[in-house]
């Protein structure tokens, strides 16, 4: 959405929800980097009250997703409310409005993301952040998505299980089978759940003068075992592409490497976590991203979608990583289902 398209629509919005046709734009709508399927912009409003004076996001979801929009909102707040560094949302559109899509809108978190920070305080400040997440009362924040009406998705390993097993009955998913069985018979023990962020990674973390000022992208946040958040994030800070001006690439996958080892042994010093939890977790992300790739390439053969290609992890280095992961821990062979031949 072009920033023309957003602001007169956003801004009648706000009027209507402060009750003021006197608000205007002290700064317009500006597009942020990041959000892989959502559109984040950054504004700010003149003559508003508080809380809407200051530095304001808008986060807008798809057409059809206002259930997204109810989610992060009830769940960010009560996150914050615990006293988590997570943006509190001011107010959810879940209809779309004058904009036409949902959107929720919440302060602006000051800061650079922890990337841009410096690399050598990623691995220690990323665990201890996680870890307080980790602590958090899951209860609160169960009542506040049971308030806001959101019903709890099924959570733990049965869930998922199942969830595959659905996925493994379209046709042409057949080649995954083996990996679901390898998945059924080395299930991880129950633990007790917490809060999991599942997208925990140096770009969704916000650093001001040295401390986590905010945690954003909430979307896939979850209740389960926390060896599966700390999974996914050293899943994250070693598979995706990245590179690093004037470090050739073995470098920069050392430097990854270590990241992710110095991370975990932070990690620990706050929380037990047992190891081969942690790689079964590090196996399920890398199938659900094999597979999730696949699923697009079905549908793009059979015309019921397109842009396989523009998934995050369709980068063939990157599935080549997922696979040799993959392959690491269960001993199975698992490929991507080959893409369409235009």
């Amino acid at each position: 959405m072009a920033n023309g398209d957003i602001a007169g629509p956003l801004l009648a919005d706000l009027q209507a929800l402060l009750e003021d046709k006197g608000v205007a734009y002290a700064e317009p709508p500006s597009r942020l980097t990041g959000g892989f399927d959502t559109a984040i912009w950054a504004f700010r409003l003149a003559g508003a009250p508080p809380p809407f004076a200051g530095p304001l996001v808008a986060r807008v979801f798809g057409p059809g997703q206002g259930h997204r929009a109810r989610w992060d909102a009830a769940l960010q707040s009560a996150v914050a409310a615990q006293g988590y560094p997570a943006p509190a949302a001011l107010h959810a559109c879940e209809t779309g409005g004058a904009l036409g899509q949902p959107y929720v809108l919440m302060p602006r978190v000051p800061g650079k993301t922890m990337l841009q920070s410096g690399l050598f305080h990623i691995p220690g400040t990323l665990a201890s952040s996680q870890a307080r997440l980790h602590a958090l009362d899951p209860s609160p924040i169960r009542d506040s998505l049971r308030k806001a009406g959101i019903p709890e998705p099924p959570s733990g390993i049965s869930a998922w299980l199942e969830a595959v097993a659905r996925e493994l009955r379209q046709p042409g998913m057949e080649p995954f089978r083996p990996a679901f069985e390898w998945f059924a018979a080395n299930q991880p023990p129950d633990t007790a759940e917490v809060l999991c962020h599942l997208d925990f990674h140096p770009l969704n973390i916000l650093v001001l003068k040295g401390e986590v000022s905010g945690v954003i992208d909430w979307s896939n946040a979850a209740f389960g075992d926390p060896a599966a958040d700390v999974a996914v994030t050293r899943i994250l800070l070693t598979v995706p592409p990245v590179s690093v001006p004037g470090l050739p690439g073995p470098t920069v996958t050392a430097l990854r490497r270590w990241m992710a080892w110095r991370y975990t042994r932070a990690y620990r010093a706050h929380h037990p976590l047992d190891m081969a939890a942690v790689r079964y977790y590090e196996a399920m992300r890398c199938f659900r991203a094999i597979s999730h790739l696949s699923q697009r390439r079905l549908a793009e053969a059979e015309g019921r979608a397109a842009n396989a290609s523009g998934y995050a992890w369709a980068d063939p280095a990157t599935v080549s990583r997922l696979t040799r992961r993959f392959h690491r821990t269960t001993g199975i062979v698992l490929q991507p289902l080959a893409a369409a031949v235009p």
